[in-house]
C-alpha cells in the first residue's frame, strides 16, 4: 500500500537538481543558495561573503582541496535557509553571496597564503564578512585572520574550537607553518591573548610545552573534558564573554578534529572524548549575537566525510541566524 505524504528517493533528487541551476564561478552549486560572484566588483552591498580555501597541508591531507565543493553541495539536502528552532532566516536581513574557492596551485603553500589574504582583504575592504570553508591550516586559519586584522578598526579576540595546540616550537614559527595559533600571536597585531577561548582540546596529541603556550598568555582553556560538563548554551555564555572582553570584534575558527569521533563515524582522525555539535552550534549563534563577529572560518573538513560535510553547513548557518538578529536588532 503506498503510504500518503512520503516522499520517494525520486522525489528528494529530483528537489535537490532543481536548486543546482545557481552555480558559482567555478560551476559548483553556491552555498545554500547565495548570489554567485564573478568578480570582486560583484560583492558591492553585499553582508557576506562564503569563500572557499581549497588547501592541502603538506602534513595532512584528507581530501580538503575538495572540502568547500563538497559542503556546498551538503547543503543542498536543505529546502532553505531558514532556522526553524531559532526562528531565524538569515537570508531575509543578510545579503549572502558566494565567491567561489580562491584561485591558487595545488601544493604551494606560500601562493596559496598570498591569494588567500588576497581575497580576503578584498571582501573586508568591500564591507562584506568572510565566512571561509577550508581547507587545512595555515591558508584556512592564519592567512584569513592576517587580512582581516590588517583592516580591523580596533582589536580582536578569537574564539577557537580545536582538538589541538597549533603552537608547536618545533614545527617553527613561520606563517606558512601549520602552527597558525603559536605565528598569530607572534606576529599578528590587535588580537588579545587574554581575549582567546580555546575550546575542546584533549588526548595525547598535546604535549605540555604545546599547552604552555596558552596558560603563559593567560589564554582561556576550556578543555573538551570541562565542556562535557556545561550545556551548549553555558559553554556559549563563557566563550563569548572571553572573547568579547575589552575586544571591538571577535573572529570564530572551528576545526572540525573538536568533535567527538562518535558524531564523524566515516572518519578516523578525530580522537574520543570530543566535543558535541550543539556546543559549537550555540558558541556560533551567540557569537553571531553579540553583533562583534569580523569572521568564521571553518577548517579540517573531510571533503569525503559526509557527518563533517553537513555539520559544517550547520556551523555557518548558526554563526549567521546570530549575525542576522545582531543585525535586525541595531
Amino acid at each position: 500500500m503506498e503510504r500518503r505524504g512520503s516522499v520517494t528517493s525520486f522525489e528528494l533528487s529530483l528537489g535537490i537538481a532543481q536548486r543546482t541551476d545557481r552555480l558559482n564561478r567555478q560551476g559548483v552549486p553556491v552555498f545554500m543558495g547565495a548570489q554567485p560572484l564573478q568578480t570582486m566588483a560583484d560583492l558591492e552591498g553585499a553582508d557576506v561573503a562564503v569563500v572557499g580555501i581549497p588547501f592541502v597541508s603538506p602534513l595532512l591531507g584528507y581530501e580538503n582541496d575538495i572540502a568547500p565543493r563538497k559542503v556546498r553541495i551538503a547543503g543542498l539536502t536543505y529546502w532553505s535557509t531558514y532556522v526553524p528552532e531559532l526562528d531565524i532566516d538569515p537570508a531575509e536581513s543578510l545579503a549572502i553571496v558566494d565567491y567561489g574557492d580562491v584561485d591558487f596551485p595545488f601544493g604551494d603553500t606560500a601562493a596559496a597564503m598570498a591569494a588567500v589574504e588576497q581575497t580576503i582583504g578584498g571582501v573586508v575592504d568591500r564591507g562584506a564578512m568572510p565566512v571561509t570553508i577550508g581547507g587545512n591550516a595555515p591558508a584556512s586559519s592564519y592567512a584569513v585572520l592576517k587580512a582581516i586584522t590588517e583592516r580591523a578598526q580596533g582589536t580582536i579576540g578569537m574564539i577557537s574550537f580545536d582538538g589541538h595546540t597549533d603552537t608547536m616550537a618545533d614545527y617553527g614559527d613561520e606563517p606558512n607553518s601549520s602552527n597558525w595559533v603559536r605565528a598569530s600571536y607572534l606576529k599578528l597585531d590587535r588580537i588579545l591573548p587574554t581575549s582567546h577561548a580555546q575550546i575542546g582540546m584533549r588526548g595525547m596529541l598535546n604535549r605540555r610545552a604545546d599547552m604552555a603556550f596558552f596558560r603563559e598568555r593567560n589564554m582561556r582553556l576550556i578543555m573538551s573534558r570541562d565542556v562535557r560538563e556545561m550545556t551548549p548554551r553555558q559553554l556559549a555564555q563563557e566563550a563569548v564573554s572571553t572573547a568579547t572582553a575589552g575586544t571591538d570584534h571577535i573572529w570564530l575558527a572551528v576545526d572540525l578534529d573538536v568533535l567527538d569521533f562518535c558524531h564523524l563515524p566515516e572518519w578516523d582522525w578525530p580522537d574520543p572524548y570530543g566535543v558535541d555539535p550543539a556546543h559549537v552550534l550555540e558558541t556560533a549563534y551567540a557569537a553571531g549575537k553579540t553583533g562583534k563577529l569580523c569572521g568564521v572560518s571553518l577548517m579540517m573538513i573531510g571533503g569525503v566525510i559526509p557527518s563533517a560535510l553537513r555539520i559544517a553547513t550547520w556551523i555557518v548557518l548558526y554563526a549567521l541566524a546570530g549575525h542576522a538578529e545582531a543585525k535586525r536588532d541595531r
